[in-house]
């Protein structure tokens, strides 16, 4: 996997991307006007075998313990309900809705890579003193409790603060967005806590956090990309293994030595 190239890695998942759009264009009306209606279903051949490599491309891209394979082996092409009633309109409508957001997540890796490479690059480039000037991005949830990290961050320990809230993002692309808090932390805190409920009952991290920390564990390192885990938050694939500060219920505030810790071992607090 090390020895791909950013264009080897797009290249893998916008071929898979094709493949969706190729299907989409060939149900549109003048496609089906000549060749009639396409026969793809979750149980065609073809999808199966669209499954299976993108399976195996995203295992080559991010590693088979990525985080984006378990959000891709999450989406659903149908309805238990709809399936046992028969409805073939319904099942159509579920298979491409199944698609669309398998697709929506190829891209969202896509635009992983795109980021990462190029804000990489910037980092080599970037002088480093004894001491740098700490900017620490926070990634969080719809949960308040972030407040606190931030109070604690700017009022006790007077470091700069940058997350989504920063300045107004009304009418703006997510994709700059990032780019800019990318380039402009060079330590990110992300905050994982239960917000939504899974189908066996368990909580689990809102997934633009999940997302935040593939991207900045990318651009910064382990190190540099710490994580707060609340207390019966559900793991996913790509925390497994890896260290976190765990809090109970709402006392994120027990984490608050260890991010001072994890600061001054980095060089960014004296």
């Amino acid at each position: 996997m090390s020895d791909l190239t950013k264009e080897d890695k797009l290249s893998i998942l916008k071929r898979l991307v094709k493949r969706v759009k190729d299907w989409r264009f060939q149900k549109s009306l003048p496609m089906i006007v000549l060749m009639g209606k396409p026969n793809f279903s979750q149980n065609s051949p073809e999808f199966e075998k669209w499954l299976k490599d993108v399976n195996d491309g995203i295992g080559v891209v991010f590693g088979p313990h990525s985080h984006w394979l378990a959000e891709f082996n999450d989406v659903h092409y149908s309805d238990m309900m709809s399936t046992l009633l028969g409805d073939a309109k319904e099942n159509e409508s579920n298979f491409w809705k199944g698609l669309d957001q398998a697709q929506s997540l190829l891209e969202s890796m896509i635009e992983e890579i795109e980021i990462g490479h190029t804000k990489q690059a910037a980092a080599s480039e970037r002088p480093h003193s004894s001491v740098e000037k700490p900017c620490i991005f926070i990634g969080h949830g719809r949960s308040p409790l972030w407040l606190q990290v931030k109070s604690f961050l700017e009022d006790a320990l007077e470091l700069k603060v940058v997350c989504f809230e920063s300045e107004s993002r009304a009418g703006k692309f997510i994709g700059p967005i990032l780019e800019n808090l990318l380039a402009e932390a060079n330590f990110a805190i992300l905050i994982l806590t239960g917000e939504d409920e899974t189908a066996s009952g368990s909580v689990r991290a809102r997934q633009n956090v999940v997302h935040e920390v593939g991207l900045f564990q990318s651009r910064l390192g382990f190190n540099r990309a710490i994580l707060l885990k609340q207390e019966g938050v559900e793991d996913f694939t790509n925390v497994d293994g890896l260290p976190y500060l765990p809090f109970a219920e709402d006392r994120i505030e027990q984490t608050f030595p260890e991010i001072i810790r994890a600061l001054k071992r980095e060089g960014l607090r004296s």
